[in-house]
């Protein structure tokens, strides 16, 4: 799934445009709920800086925050802004 603003045109990709109408309402909720995820990801302010670390230890560091992530899912804090 992707929004269009989506850069990779070889990638297989659905969009809310080939979609057919009746699904829209459910894209749309699937890609906030993506978009809210991006946005715990960027309170950790992991891709803001510069990584100076072994590259193995990037995917630990990632787990980790998908760990913290869902935990806090999981205990039933509402992360998804429905408007």
């Amino acid at each position: 799934m992707a929004d269009a603003a989506y850069r990779c045109s070889t990638a297989p990709t659905i969009t809310r445009n080939g979609l057919p109408r009746h699904r829209h309402p459910k894209f749309d909720h699937l890609m906030a709920r993506h978009e809210t995820i991006n946005r715990r990801f960027k309170e950790f302010a992991i891709l803001r800086e510069k990584y100076l670390q072994k590259e193995a230890k990037h995917d630990l560091i990632f787990r980790c925050i998908v760990v913290l992530i869902q935990i806090e899912i999981m205990s039933g804090h509402n992360i998804l802004v429905v408007p």
